[in-house]
């Protein structure tokens, strides 16, 4: 009996063909090699790291600078070795059996191999006269496959297109609620405070609109007013998967028809016990553990 799933089994190595090319442009890379003088002192700091020890877990150096220069929070940046080991936390984190991912396709062929590895079923919305995004099938097929995670690969790989920005607000029209991370908010309403931003797209929809603050809780509109409901102080060790755990059990709430401040502190709750553990999705807390966190808080 072999070792592997058959469809693990059946799966084609990731590779990139070895062409060359006049311009090169297949794998998002910088056109120019560095400068001389650049290496010279990235040679220099590397003699000085201690090879015999683990690098930081968690880089506040570097995602401090990458937040200030994009206007966002710490908490918001994760930094990996490359796009790809960012996407495997991802769907490790947000997939698994009877787990649905929605794509486009064609779109970047690690997207299916990578859903395949965690045993999520794989659906797929054709391109139009496969090279620019359908957003009304799109969104029919959300609303028909009810998907746990949906790839918007914007420019698409290896189309080139983008997909509209005015479709994401046709999307947010659409919804009952829209709870958006900050970068997400900042795409589709632009620069500006968050509550301006709040204001902005619930101009154009009669959904009701928040945004996740990472350590600073959870932020919304209610009657026009902002809606602050803050998060439980913890000691974070590894925030991999608490957006998802966080978005998760605030869709859980809404779904029993709690009130949105019942459920976002119920979904901080989740997201601050999330922060506590190591391991993405296995580090997710049980409905019982964020209760019982909640009775404790009073």
């Amino acid at each position: 009996m072999s070792l592997f799933r058959p469809e693990v089994a059946a799966l084609k190595a990731y590779a990139m063909p070895d062409e060359s090319s006049v311009v090169k442009v297949n794998q998002n890379e910088v056109p120019w090699d560095w400068p001389p003088e650049l290496k010279e002192e990235a040679v220099r700091r590397v003699a000085g790291v201690a090879f015999n020890r683990y690098p930081p877990f968690d880089e506040k150096t570097l995602t401090t600078a990458l937040a200030a220069r994009w206007g966002l929070r710490p908490e918001s940046v994760i930094v990996g070795n490359g796009s790809n080991e960012l996407l495997q936390a991802l769907f490790l984190s947000a997939l698994g059996p009877g787990r649905k991912v929605l794509m486009p396709s064609p779109t970047f062929s690690l997207y299916r191999q990578l859903a395949l590895l965690t045993g999520a079923p794989v659906s797929e919305v054709p391109l139009k006269d496969g090279l620019t995004y359908k957003s009304e099938a799109l969104l029919k097929a959300v609303r028909r496959e009810k998907p746990a995670l949906v790839l918007l690969c914007s420019p698409n790989n290896p189309t080139g297109a983008s997909y509209p920005v005015e479709a994401l607000a046709d999307l947010t029209r659409r919804a009952s609620f829209a709870a958006f991370s900050e970068p997400g908010l900042a795409r589709l309403a632009g620069e500006g405070s968050v509550g301006m931003a709040l204001r902005h797209v619930a101009a154009g929809t009669t959904a009701s609109v928040g945004v996740t603050l990472g350590p600073d809780g959870f932020l919304w509109l209610e009657a026009g007013r902002e809606r602050r409901e803050p998060a439980p102080e913890v000691h974070a060790v590894d925030t991999l998967a608490a957006g998802d755990v966080w978005h998760g059990a605030f869709t859980l709430m809404l779904g029993e028809g709690r009130p949105v401040a019942a459920a976002a502190r119920f979904a901080n709750t989740a997201a601050a016990l999330k922060c506590t553990r190591f391991g993405g999705r296995a580090g997710a807390p049980s409905r019982a553990e964020v209760e019982a966190q909640l009775a404790d808080a009073g």
